[in-house]
């Protein structure tokens, strides 16, 4: 109907998902229109690599309700330790796999805060931290070790422990059938 062409809908399933639930869901009416601004940057030299964007979106709405803004954005560095440099990946036009084989640490935080008390609307908060290493065998092959630590908000309780849950909950999900799933509050 007529709300929905004056509402938008933001929402994530946050960095790492198993499945299609979204951490962050900001729904936020009586919009006029948006204006989405953003910075990006990248810099790849030699066996370095960096990467950030930054962006912010703010919601003018209609007379009598206040104006909304949510905002996120990450950093992400890589360093070869072993290896010659980073290749040119020309269809993407930017730095590609490693040349020849080649041992990646890379590191990436990501922030998205879809909250604003100001204008009412409670979607929800989300950081993450994201170390990595990568072994480049070859053109085709990789060998990946990471470790993610992700802490999650929706309005104004902190659970980062959130992931962890929806995680174990996504790899029981299709044994409900077969298994009956209990939890307390106190082991989660």
């Amino acid at each position: 109907g007529d709300e929905d062409e004056n509402t938008f809908i933001y929402k994530s399933p946050g960095v790492s998902t198993i499945d299609n639930r979204n951490l962050i869901y900001a729904k936020v009416d009586h919009a006029k229109y948006q204006l989405k601004q953003g910075v990006e940057l990248m810099i790849a030299h030699q066996r370095f690599f960096l990467q950030g964007e930054y962006i912010r979106t703010m919601v003018k709405r209609e007379q009598n309700f206040t104006n909304y803004t949510g905002h996120g954005g990450y950093v992400q560095c890589s360093w070869l330790l072993t290896g010659r440099q980073y290749g040119y990946d020309e269809a993407l036009a930017c730095p590609g796999r490693p040349v020849g084989r080649a041992l990646e640490l890379c590191g990436r935080f990501n922030m998205l805060d879809m909250n604003n008390e100001e204008a009412g609307v409670w979607g929800g908060a989300q950081k993450d931290f994201s170390l990595g290493m990568n072994y480049y065998m070859n053109k085709i092959s990789m060998a990946t070790f990471s470790y993610f630590d992700v802490g999650s908000t929706s309005g104004n309780d902190t659970e980062p422990e959130r992931f962890y849950h929806g995680f174990v909950l996504g790899l029981m999900e299709d044994q409900a059938d077969i298994y009956e799933i209990k939890s307390n509050r106190e082991s989660g």
